[in-house]
């Protein structure tokens, strides 16, 4: 950041960093990072700074061509003779990887309502770069094959040991889960959502989940 005129910069402020889909600031851009300049001001005239920063996308932002934001002084906080100047846009491009359930996961031909079963799935990383990320595998009980807000949760899995997932790489797991005793009985589906609450951002999030059906029995016991 510099100070481009004969006087000196006596404020101190805050410098941000968005993403953005284009070169201008809106209030669609997404928030990174925010800089505070106390260390670097006041800032003499002529005098410039440089700030050294790891910063960490959004995990659910879009992938392909977008900017970086960087606005000195966001707030306003050191008035100036233009205050039009002070955001620079710099290309990106956001690739992303993509999770999705391989092959078909075990899963018992049938389970009693209450009762834990024992179920092992595989996460393939399809897409191109590492999924850096840690995220949860999630477990649904459903009438059908579609995962929406009706279907039941019945657990998740912290990937943490398994992550990051390099492009082209996989891993299984095994996990217990119980049966809810309100899904009722019949024939449903167990439901696995590779990364449920979508904190790795992909290329595609439509193809995370796979059913799998299963027989849900409702046990009585009589005297």
């Amino acid at each position: 950041v510099s100070n481009n005129t004969d006087v000196d910069a006596i404020a101190s402020w805050y410098d941000y960093v968005y993403l953005s889909d284009d070169e201008i600031y809106d209030s669609t851009d997404a928030y990174i990072i925010a800089q505070w300049t106390g260390n670097n001001t006041p800032l003499p005239a002529g005098d410039n700074y440089t700030v050294t920063r790891n910063i960490t996308l959004p995990g659910n932002g879009e992938t392909g061509s977008q900017y970086l934001l960087f606005i000195a002084d966001r707030y306003n906080y050191q008035e100036e003779t233009d205050e039009t100047d002070n955001v620079t846009a710099v290309a990106i491009e956001i690739e992303a990887p993509n999770l999705t359930i391989s092959g078909t996961p075990t899963v018992p031909t049938s389970a009693a309502l209450g009762e834990t079963i024992s179920v092992e799935y595989t996460v393939t990383n399809n897409g191109s770069i590492t999924a850096p990320s840690d995220w949860y595998d999630i477990f649904y009980i459903s009438d059908d094959a579609t995962l929406d807000s009706s279907d039941t949760y019945i657990g998740r899995r912290y990937t943490y040991s398994d992550t990051p997932l390099a492009a082209g790489d996989s891993y299984t797991a095994t996990y217990d889960v119980t049966i809810d005793n309100t899904v009722g009985a019949g024939n449903k589906y167990l439901l696995f959502a590779a990364d449920g609450y979508e904190y790795q951002g992909e290329t595609d999030e439509t193809d995370n989940v796979t059913a799998v059906p299963i027989e849900i029995v409702d046990t009585k016991l009589n005297i």
